[in-house]
């Protein structure tokens, strides 16, 4: 502050489009109509993938600001390599086993 120089937070919105308990309905809904499915395949069958995406230039949400200020600017290298992802994806099966190598690498 000696400099009038403050760090500000920048703001990225997205819409929420499900309430917390819409939400938890449809994952206990999920849960009861799966496990009734359960006795029909054997746990190697069972498979659960999750994924993860990788920005391949992050770009923060703070910034330093002069006080007052009210238009802040962010520059990056290039704006197209901070809205590409890389998204790995990875499986599972019911009895804990990582199905490797398959992993997937997906560029978006």
């Amino acid at each position: 502050k000696k400099n009038y120089i403050v760090s500000r937070k920048i703001t990225i919105t997205e819409k929420c489009l499900n309430n917390k308990e819409n939400v938890q309905e449809n994952v206990n809904s999920f849960r009861i109509s799966s496990q009734q499915l359960y006795p029909e395949y054997l746990p190697i069958q069972i498979l659960n993938s999750d994924q993860m995406a990788f920005a391949y230039e992050f770009v923060s949400k703070r910034t330093l600001s002069y006080v007052g200020e009210k238009d802040i600017k962010v520059s990056t290298k290039s704006k197209n390599k901070t809205e590409h992802t890389y998204t790995v994806m990875l499986m599972i099966n019911y009895d804990g086993e990582l199905l490797s190598p398959y992993i997937f690498v997906c560029a978006k």
